[in-house]
């Protein structure tokens, strides 16, 4: 019996050492952790191109649409060498929580490089499109010309190119995304939202979208309010129109 119990285990020695030789021999690269760590949530970007360099100096901006309550305004330090040197927030009405979540990685990131090209913070959407647009319109003061990026700049003002555009929320509302359908007139105007997708309640949808839609007509941009009552439903739509805007540059 004493024979036999040897010749079970030596069989199950040799596949643990196996394995462990085999972990050893795995490339930092090939563990999980290093295959799916730098996997980061999908999101609108920004404006200015990796490689560009700035006129050195300081250059403040604040966000042409607000974060999750309220814009944010940055300084901006470039140094001699026209690279990014410093980013920091002089003022924001957002909780601890999301500036937390999104600022500090944002700010790495694009200091890392050199462009306000980065993916948003999945969690804090709304306080990192504020952050990125900041940076991004301050680099427009340093030299970056922000029109040639597009990404997260205001989406109103200079007009529209003609067309239809379609495009589907990168945030959820009460219950999943929605997709719109913005129609841009000859006179580069918005003329026309319409939403083709969604899974919002009826109490939800009638309290905010038919509202909004009169709202980013009258303004000619997504820049408006959400509607209270109705955050999440007018936050994805108020995206989902942001984005279809953006396409019609």
């Amino acid at each position: 019996m004493k024979n036999n119990k040897k010749l079970i285990l030596l069989p199950v020695m040799a596949i643990i050492l196996l394995g462990l030789v085999a972990c050893g021999n795995l490339s930092d690269d090939d563990s999980v952790w290093n295959r799916t760590r730098e996997v980061e949530p999908g999101g609108t970007q920004g404006g200015t191109g990796a490689g560009m360099t700035f006129n050195a100096g300081t250059f403040t901006a604040t966000s042409a649409f607000d974060g999750f309550n309220g814009p944010m305004t940055v300084s901006v330090v470039v140094g001699a060498d026209g690279a990014i040197s410093n980013i920091e927030v002089t003022d924001h009405g957002e909780s601890a929580e999301w500036y937390d979540m999104a600022v500090p990685t944002l700010t790495e990131a694009i200091i890392n490089s050199q462009s306000t090209n980065v993916d948003i913070i999945g969690g804090a959407t709304y306080t990192s499109e504020a952050f990125i647009n900041a940076v991004y319109l301050a680099l427009g003061q340093a030299g970056g010309t922000p029109a040639e990026g597009g990404g997260v700049a205001p989406d109103g003002g200079d007009g529209f190119n003609p067309g239809t555009f379609s495009a589907t929320s990168s945030i959820d509302g009460f219950n999943g995304t929605i997709t719109v359908s913005v129609t841009i007139d000859g006179n580069g105007e918005i003329s026309n939202i319409e939403v083709t997708d969604h899974a919002e309640s009826a109490e939800w949808y009638d309290m905010a979208v038919p509202t909004l839609t009169s709202a980013m007509i009258d303004a000619q941009s997504s820049n408006v309010d959400a509607i209270g009552g109705a955050t999440y439903t007018s936050y994805a739509f108020i995206d989902a129109v942001r984005i279809a805007l953006e396409n019609a540059r």
